[in-house]
């Protein structure tokens, strides 16, 4: 009996010895598959994930911790259980981290634990420099119902907290209750747990960054391991590439859209103005593409439905910018003042939308990024309204120096008809001047006056470029006057004037040679009385000088008479136009000149670009 008894105990002896040994081994394999932290452990992407919140900020590849020898001290503490607790800590990370880690009571280290009366429960302050942890010092208050577990986390907690800086605030992941799981937890809650060792081990390892680097091309896509460890190298790099993209679509629009008139004066406004926003939404959400590390399809899903809210939007902003440049810009405004004006309706537009949204509680990012395209917007259109002002601009000065050429040659010409007077002209005059001397001595002074008055007209004028209705017809009298002492019997002539019409300024001789015409290629070639008639009058909104006569119908085609085609131009380029010279037969034979209401606009602003 008493063998068998003794065989019993020695059985139950080695089984609590087998028992103790595969705890041993058990703890020793967890150790090594979650505090060394292979890549086969199923929690090692996990906890890479948990210590990648925490220690990196997203911007660069910085991270925050003792860059030298760890001294903690302990002040003013009266139980010894806590150096204890300390020293068993410190034990543990040595075999986590690579640092010189030790211990004093004296000593002034760089992680002090200073224990303080009842009254301060927790208190903290530190200098973190380029280098790293500069030091942390932390006051604990303990209270008398504190059990010796609680101070044990408690003092875990501020020694493992104060070897790494927290560089974020919120966190997508949680381990439970690890010292490092919240931002500021509390300590009796918390436990130095295998994500907090994993936290620490990575963190201090000197190949941090390359097994960081290995980590992230291996679970995330390549846009995301470059903007999380070179974000401001795709910054930059985003840049250029929407800064080409914007060039690029519009260089390919611009002569398509920008420059193209359309049929319908909205499509002008419309057009443009979503094709900028298209621009601006297409650069800046590549910008942001580029530099987010926002999964793909969590990024694109949303971007067709802001699309079409942008575009309803813009539609607002331009169909306003219409309505107000419609009703407000004039035309004939210089080219500056419609450019400041529609700057200033696009900006007021586009802020009063923008304080709409504002007032209104709008999702911030969608506010944002509306703010953004409506500045970018608003740039491209002073940028693109500036460099159409340049192009018209360079295409006015380039007409106007071809309306001064054409101008130029024009009064060349009139002024060659004006020297001239048509020497045949003259010299019948002055015939007919020496035939009537002694016969009608009369006659002879009043052709010999209509004479002078009309070289004076021609001749003493400054160079002017216009004249009165008044003047004109003065002119035509003297001009008709002579004429009738030639022809005698054989021509009589009338000159109506509208009231009110004698002071409009018109180019010079233009209605002379109209009369010439009339004398040369009219009555000239016909026996009987010959009848010239010059009518001005108001029609509507324009003014209509009219010179008939009884002779031969104009022949077919154009009018190719003496100094007529010289007219004809002087009227396209001063009226613009708005003044144009043409003939009939019926009901009454005819030559006329039409100027219109904007043709005398028009006249005064082509005097002002060619003086």
């Amino acid at each position: 009996m008493k063998k068998i008894i003794i065989l019993l105990l020695f059985a139950g002896l080695l089984k609590l010895n087998a028992q103790e040994e595969i705890r041993k081994m058990m703890t020793d394999t967890v150790w090594e598959k979650y505090v060394q932290f292979d890549k086969s452990s199923p929690f090692y992407k996990t906890f890479w994930f948990w210590t990648k919140e925490r220690i990196f900020n997203g911007v660069n590849r910085d991270v925050i911790k003792f860059r030298s020898d760890i001294s903690i001290q302990l002040k003013n503490s009266i139980n010894e259980n806590d150096s204890i607790i300390i020293c068993n800590l410190i034990q543990e990370l040595k075999g986590i981290i690579p640092n010189n880690i030790n211990f004093s009571t004296q000593k002034k280290g760089n992680v002090i634990i200073e224990i303080v009366a009842n009254g301060t429960r927790f208190g903290s302050r530190s200098k973190i420099g380029k280098s790293g942890i500069v030091f942390k010092e932390y006051q604990i208050g303990f209270n008398d119902s504190d059990s010796v577990e609680s101070r044990k986390r408690i003092l875990e907690f501020f020694v493992i907290r104060s070897l790494c800086g927290i560089q974020n605030v919120k966190y997508r992941t949680k381990t439970g209750n690890a010292i490092f799981d919240d931002y500021d937890p509390d300590p009796i809650l918390t436990k130095f747990s295998l994500s907090d060792r994993f936290l620490l081990q990575k963190l201090y390892s000197k190949d941090l960054l390359k097994e960081a680097k290995s980590y992230i091309l291996s679970n995330y896509t390549k846009r995301y391991y470059l903007n999380f460890f070179y974000k401001n190298e795709m910054k930059f790099f985003a840049t250029i590439l929407s800064v080409f993209i914007a060039f690029s679509i519009l260089l390919i629009s611009y002569r398509k859209v920008f420059t193209r008139q359309f049929q319908f004066r909205y499509l002008n406004y419309l057009v443009p103005g979503m094709v900028l926003m298209i621009i601006s939404y297409v650069v800046f959400h590549s910008f942001d593409y580029l530099t987010s590390t926002a999964e793909p399809s969590f990024y694109l899903s949303p971007l067709l439905v802001t699309l079409i809210v942008y575009m309803i939007i813009w539609l607002i902003v331009l169909s306003l910018l219409y309505v107000l440049e419609k009703n407000i810009i004039n035309k004939e405004w210089t080219i500056a003042k419609q450019l400041k004006l529609k700057i200033g309706f696009t900006f007021l537009v586009i802020l009063g939308i923008l304080i709409a949204l504002f007032v209104f509680n709008i999702d911030s990012k969608f506010k944002f990024i509306l703010s953004l395209i409506g500045v970018s917007v608003f740039l491209m259109r002073v940028a693109f309204l500036y460099l159409r002002e340049q192009t018209e601009m360079q295409l006015r000065k380039k007409d106007l120096e071809l309306i001064k050429m054409t101008a130029l040659k024009a009064q060349a010409e009139i002024a060659s008809l004006n020297a001239r007077i048509n020497p045949h002209f003259l010299y019948n005059s002055l015939n007919s001047i020496a035939g009537l001397v002694r016969s009608n001595p009369e006659k002879t002074e009043q052709m010999a006056l209509s004479l002078s008055d009309l070289f004076r007209y021609n001749i003493n004028r400054n160079n002017a470029l216009s004249s009165t209705i008044k003047e004109e017809v003065e002119a035509v009298r003297a001009y008709l006057q002579i004429e009738q002492i030639r022809f005698g019997e054989r021509m009589t002539f009338s000159i109506e004037v509208e009231k009110g019409l004698e002071s409009f300024e018109i180019p010079r001789n233009i209605i002379q040679p109209l009369v010439e015409n009339a004398i040369k290629h009219g009555i000239s070639k016909i026996k009987r009385e010959g009848i010239i008639k010059v009518i001005i009058y108001k029609k509507d909104d324009s003014v209509e000088i009219n010179v008939l006569d009884n002779g031969p119908d104009f022949p077919e085609g154009f009018i190719t008479g003496y100094g007529l085609q010289s007219i004809n131009d002087i009227l396209k380029l001063s009226f613009e136009g708005e003044g144009y010279l043409y003939w009939e037969n019926e009901p009454e034979k005819r030559i006329s000149i039409t100027i219109s209401k904007k043709g005398f606009n028009n006249m005064k602003r082509f005097e002002n670009e060619t003086l």
